[in-house]
């Protein structure tokens, strides 16, 4: 058995590595390179805090739905369902919430820094890639999915001395039918 983690959380640093080592637990990180240091976030992650920012600022949401003619069913239906292709629409929706994400990065850190990824390997955990920022891999062409994957794995290389970083099953089935 072998422990993973997945996206480059900071309580991965903060609170499972810790853990993990007074165990004595191997455990591999899986990392999307985008979301280090908080420069962007997971659109999933998005969605979430549009659908709670809904809840928080009624008024706000109210009007919005009479603007567009949605229903607050509809559009929460809607933020949750918004795909990776369309994660534009989550960018637009927030503008319109008076939710800035970057803002809620800067004052919420959700992900890793590259100095405490970097820690990590320093306590002999392994890295992984799990994609630059987490696309939809059955939507991508098969050149797509490479380049991802390869782009993925090289910055590991790169910036966290990994000389063969893994990839989590099912990425790598999807990309590498042979894994």
């Amino acid at each position: 058995m072998l422990l993973s983690f997945d996206d480059g959380l900071a309580e991965c640093r903060q609170i499972v590595a810790p853990l993990l080592l007074e165990k004595g637990i191997p455990a591999v990180f899986f990392l999307n390179n985008d979301f280090l240091g908080n420069r962007t976030m997971f659109y999933r992650y998005k969605s979430s805090l549009l659908v709670n920012g809904m809840e928080a600022n009624r008024a706000r949401a109210s009007n919005l739905l009479k603007q567009r003619e949605w229903t607050q069913g509809s559009l929460r239906k809607l933020i949750l369902q918004t795909r990776y292709a369309d994660r534009q629409f989550l960018d637009e929706l927030a503008s319109e919430m008076d939710l800035n994400f970057h803002s809620y990065l800067k004052d919420n850190p959700i992900y890793m820094t590259e100095k405490e990824v970097g820690e990590l390997a320093d306590m002999g955990f392994a890295l992984g890639a799990h994609s630059r920022d987490h696309r939809e891999f059955f939507a991508m062409t098969a050149s797509e999915m490479e380049e991802e994957v390869a782009t993925s794995i090289s910055s590991l290389r790169r910036d966290f001395r990994q000389p063969d970083p893994g990839l989590p099953f099912p990425s790598a089935a999807m990309v590498f039918p042979t894994v």
